[in-house]
């Protein structure tokens, strides 16, 4: 049986922990970056940049 991926949206919207949310992209990122699949560590990076500036201005979607 294969596990659900937990997305960073469905993490927050189920109340997790905003370290879990950021923990998502960030393995996402790692991953991708080992595995040399840039595009998808460009879109990960993009993700924690924007996770970042929300918790920065205050602004929770």
């Amino acid at each position: 049986m294969r596990s659900a991926i937990k997305t960073p949206w469905l993490l927050r919207a189920s109340g997790a922990p905003s370290l879990a949310v950021r923990a998502a992209p960030e393995r996402a990122r790692t991953s991708s970056v080992e595995c040399e699949a840039h595009l998808f560590a460009h879109h990960a990076e993009r993700l924690l940049a924007d996770l970042t500036a929300q918790r920065v201005l205050g602004r929770r979607r």
